[in-house]
Parts: C-alpha cells; structure tokens; sequence
C-alpha cells in the first residue's frame, strides 16, 4: 500500500507545539477510496472523505480493516449518510453502474 504524506490542519501540531503542523500519513486502502489516515491501530481503523455524501467531509468516513467481536473485517461506514457495508461491496457497486 502506497503512503502519501498530508499535513494536519490542527493549529497545535504536534505534542502541542503552537504553531507547526503536523505531518501524518495517508494510505491508499482500496483503489474507489481516496488515501485515508491511520486513526487508530487498534482495529486498524482508518477515517476520511466519504465517498457518497456531497461535501465528502474530512473524518466522517471509518474504515475497520480487521474484525472485532462479530463484525466482519474490511468494513465501512460513514456517520453522516449513514452508509455502510464491506469494502468488497464497493468493487459491485462499481461494476453495477
């Protein structure tokens, strides 16, 4: 998986330093999915741009690539139109139209 590079958009930066940014990584986690950012490593969660809504947003679209409980893994979910699914079903939905 190819990493790009972003800077943050919070003023802080890193370790509350005022003033610099912060450079995080993005991973490209599905070719119909724009890079999206490392937000947690437990569950590898990762979040951006919806795909669906309009304005797309920032962090409002999750992805879980691994399983947790009775969840499958590979999963997403956004909690502004309240789509979700696996990522699998994004390559049918692709074909589909």
């Amino acid at each position: 998986m190819p990493c790009l590079r972003w800077r943050s958009s919070y003023p802080w930066g890193v370790a509350g330093q005022a003033g610099k940014s912060a450079v995080r990584y993005a991973e490209q986690i599905h070719p119909q999915l724009p890079p999206m950012r490392l937000a947690s490593r437990r569950g590898r969660l990762y979040t951006g741009p919806c795909p669906f809504c309009a304005d797309g947003g920032e962090d409002r679209f999750h992805v879980w690539m691994e399983a947790s409980g009775d969840r499958p893994a590979e999963r997403f979910w956004c909690r502004v139109c309240n789509r979700g699914g696996l990522l699998r079903s994004l390559d049918q939905e692709e074909r589909r139209s």
